[in-house]
């Protein structure tokens, strides 16, 4: 398969911090990538370092050239007190490619399907400030339809929305995956890593490992273990998925 993103001895960190040391991996398309580890691991850091944000102290982060990257921070990152609404957030989507001050008026088919997908149609209007977690999480989704990226990085998106968010977010994931694109997702529940994200990237202790994921905890393990410890084998012919409809509209 194509190479998406590739690593050579990367090293990241801040000032005379070093987080992730000598990260090589090979990347493909179409990939469904989770990046595990414990708090302050350095999966955001990965992320913006993808995402151009912040340059490795040394090594070297190959991506296609022309590719489009939609990079989503942690939500407690966004301003809600920003006065726009939910259409205009979307909006911000095209500036990469139409400009802040293009006509975007052709778009507006475009921002009214992303509207329609993510099940936010009639709160169009509203503001960031009148939203609840799940539909500020849905209506940053939208924005990352409208920005057609090849790669999608997103940093724990499930963060304190509702269950029923969380499962429409991962079908919209599993479906930018069938369209042929890559996401990159920093998450913290074994579960919703071995059931929806075939490859994982491990960090620990600086040390950054790329693998297939494997079935790691049942739900009552899960449940009674204080944090997640992942095992990896490679040849292990005894992991499920459990598939997601993939529908057009997601919010109903």
């Amino acid at each position: 398969m194509d190479m998406c993103l590739y690593f050579n001895n990367v090293t990241l960190g801040y000032a005379n911090r070093t987080i992730i040391k000598d990260f090589s991996a090979k990347l493909t398309v179409n990939s469904l990538i989770a990046i595990i580890g414990d708090n302050g691991s350095g999966k955001s850091t990965l992320l913006k370092a993808i995402a151009g944000l912040i340059k490795p102290i040394s090594g070297k982060i190959v991506k296609p050239m022309k590719s489009r990257i939609a990079y989503l921070a942690q939500q407690c990152e966004i301003d809600r007190t920003f006065p726009i609404n939910v259409e205009t957030l979307i909006k911000t989507g095209l500036w990469s490619f139409c400009g802040l001050l293009k006509n975007q008026r052709s778009y507006q088919d475009k921002i009214k399907n992303a509207l329609e997908i993510v099940g936010l149609t009639e709160l169009a209007n509203r503001s960031l400030d009148t939203l609840s977690s799940g539909q500020l999480q849905r209506a940053l989704f939208a924005r990352i339809i409208v920005q057609d990226s090849d790669i999608i990085l997103l940093d724990e998106p499930f963060n304190g929305v509702d269950l029923n968010t969380q499962k429409d977010l991962l079908a919209l994931i599993t479906h930018w995956q069938k369209q042929g694109r890559t996401v990159l997702i920093a998450l913290h529940d074994p579960l919703i890593v071995q059931e929806h994200f075939p490859k994982t990237i491990q960090i620990n202790k600086q040390c950054a490992f790329y693998r297939e994921t494997t079935p790691l905890l049942t739900p009552s393990d899960h449940h009674s273990m204080p944090f997640f410890i992942p095992s990896f084998s490679p040849n292990n012919s005894s992991k499920q998925y459990f598939p997601i409809n993939d529908s057009k509209q997601i919010g109903s």
